[in-house]
């Protein structure tokens, strides 16, 4: 996989963790009074959608922080640091986000998957965090 196709998966996931995001947090209005069910309701509930929408047509939606991020990625997980997609060092953005994509494409064996999961994983933090049972406060 080029890098374009996977500039194309990382920005289709985040676009679609942003909707689902908006989507499921809203649903908490309908069951405030149980919030250990809203949470449940709101991690299956996200989890489904995230799963139906990407297993057929994977994550696209282009954007140039994308290329970076997963040039770096690239970059990382085949040994040459932090490099750009245009072959100068990745400084424009922090690290982070390209680490932990290069970790998770490490992990899964392939930077797509790796993605797509990563971001499954985030959706469920978010929506942990944005429930009253998962929240603190």
């Amino acid at each position: 996989m080029d890098l374009i196709q996977l500039q194309a998966v990382y920005d289709r996931s985040l676009l679609v963790l942003t909707g689902l995001t908006a989507l499921v947090i809203g649903a908490g209005f309908l069951l405030r009074s149980r919030p250990r069910l809203l949470m449940v309701l709101h991690l299956v509930l996200g989890a489904s959608i995230y799963v139906l929408i990407t297993r057929e047509s994977g994550l696209s939606f282009p954007s140039n922080d994308a290329v970076s991020y997963l040039a770096a990625a690239s970059s990382l997980l085949e040994g040459r640091g932090l490099v750009d997609h245009d072959g100068s060092a990745y400084v424009l953005w922090p690290p982070l986000h390209p680490a932990l994509l290069a970790l998770a494409g490490a992990v899964r064996g392939d930077l797509e998957a790796g993605a797509w999961w990563l971001h499954l994983v985030v959706l469920s933090g978010v929506i942990l965090l944005g429930t009253p049972a998962g929240s603190s406060g």
